[in-house]
């Protein structure tokens, strides 16, 4: 099989298989270059239109004009209903911090 060339990046793939060729396609630097040359075709052709940007410009302001509510977070996680662990983990902790500090001296 011969070599299959990539009209938008300008290249050749080093092996022609299928599956070479589609993870070719799908990657990133191919759609950014198919989207270039589309995009350049459209501007050559004049139905580009330059007012849409690809960023909105939105603001907070924007966001909470119509809104009366005050914006709140949801309360944390907690564990009520289950028991505390056993009272050997904070001990051993203790004595796992006591140890290493007189490791350290």
């Amino acid at each position: 099989m011969p070599k299959y060339y990539c009209d938008y990046c300008k290249s050749y793939l080093t092996h022609d298989t299928m599956s070479v060729r589609k993870s070719h396609l799908i990657g990133k630097n191919h759609i950014k270059n198919y989207c270039n040359y589309y995009e350049l075709k459209a501007k050559e052709l004049g139905i580009w239109d330059n007012s849409t940007d690809d960023k909105p410009n939105i603001t907070l302001k924007d966001l909470n004009k119509d809104n009366d509510d005050d914006f709140m977070l949801p309360p944390p996680n907690h564990l009520t209903g289950l028991p505390l662990p056993p009272k050997s983990i904070f001990h051993n902790t203790k004595e796992y911090q006591k140890a290493i500090y007189k490791s350290t001296k």
